[in-house]
């Protein structure tokens, strides 16, 4: 009973730390009208009030290392490395056109400087989680369907940024000069989480060579359009 409830308390954090993290995503990044997300255009980000948006970041830097314990809860193949290079890349991703744009309008570092503060956090969390010898790899009987949820929230994830990536590349002819870099950083995100993907598929003992050679003929089409795009812009421009 015990366990049972402990699973379920696991996977009701799991799904709200990622509900979170979209929600995160939906207000930092690019992807209404606002050139730097609803956040930094927002009376939530005004100057004065700077500590709510400050305190969303290192809360947001906490929920990427409670995801990061649970997957390596979940998949013992995992290791703290992986986890602790995920996660830092998450969130400077979602963070630092947001944050670089507040702080160069208020003319200050402390928006930048929690953005540091914020991945030493991470860092620190995972190496600290090393240091110790944890996770200690033992038997679960649901494995099984906590990797079927795994390969699921990879999925999404995948499907996420590379559609984010395909919405900015669009928008970037409307906004010139603040979409495109933004749209080649969630490509790079979604082929982390890609690789993630293959690893945990190659863990199971699968054959992953076919899956392998079509991902990196997909991203590297896509990457080639996004240099395309990239030329296409500066020369109408």
């Amino acid at each position: 009973m015990a366990l049972r409830f402990r699973e379920f308390v696991e996977f009701f954090l799991f799904l709200t730390l990622t509900f979170g993290l979209y929600a995160l995503a939906t207000i930092t990044l690019p992807i209404f009208r606002d050139p730097h997300g609803l956040l930094a255009m927002s009376d939530l980000s005004d100057t004065t009030q700077s500590g709510f948006v400050l305190e969303l970041v290192y809360l947001s830097a906490v929920g990427c290392v409670l995801l990061g314990v649970l997957l390596l809860n979940w998949i013992s193949q995992f290791n703290i490395g992986m986890m602790a290079n995920l996660w830092a890349t998450v969130f400077i991703f979602l963070w630092i056109d947001c944050l670089a744009a507040l702080s160069l309008w208020s003319k200050s570092y402390r928006f930048l400087t929690a953005l540091g503060v914020g991945l030493l956090f991470i860092y620190l969390f995972f190496y600290i989680l090393h240091f110790l010898g944890w996770p200690q790899e033992q038997p679960d009987v649901n494995s099984g369907i906590k990797r079927k949820i795994v390969n699921g929230w990879l999925w999404f994830w995948m499907g996420f940024y590379f559609g984010l990536s395909c919405f900015l590349v669009y928008k970037t002819f409307e906004y010139p000069g603040f979409r495109w870099p933004i749209a080649a950083a969630a490509l790079a995100v979604c082929f982390l989480h890609y690789l993630l993907y293959l690893f945990l598929k190659q863990s199971e003992g699968k054959d992953v060579t076919g899956i392998s050679k079509t991902g990196r003929f997909f991203f590297g089409l896509w990457l080639l359009g996004l240099v395309v795009v990239w030329i296409g812009q500066q020369w109408l421009l």
